[in-house]
């Protein structure tokens, strides 16, 4: 008989989201508002023009993955491809794709102001 039985899922004691006692832990909150994109757009200029481009596209990634793939895709015209590699940090992509996003941001300020 094999020692290492496989156990199912089922038998397995996994506690519940609700079960958990977080109480220890301090909440996380951002320095950044990302349900305010004139707030990001402010920040990501600033980073760009600091040069402090890894910290440019850290911001970006984060504010497309709070606004959503599919909406910036789509908005942006640009393939959710590299919208998911900014997303996981594989920006290598084209100054184009770059421009398409702040343009993408811009539209949302003005979105936001309304």
């Amino acid at each position: 008989m094999d020692k290492h039985k496989t156990k199912k899922i089922s038998d397995l004691k996994i506690p519940k989201f609700s079960e958990i006692d977080l109480s220890e832990f301090d909440e996380y909150e951002s320095s950044i508002d990302f349900t305010n994109p004139k707030e990001v757009k402010k920040r990501l200029v600033e980073h760009f023009i600091a040069g402090e481009h890894d910290t440019f596209f850290e911001i970006v990634s984060l504010y497309l993955d709070h606004v959503g793939k599919t909406k910036v895709s789509k908005e942006a015209k640009i393939p959710q491809r590299t919208i998911y590699n900014f997303i996981k940090g594989e920006h290598k992509t084209s100054s184009e794709n770059v421009f398409k996003v702040m343009k993408f941001i811009s539209a949302q300020v003005i979105k936001y102001a309304k």
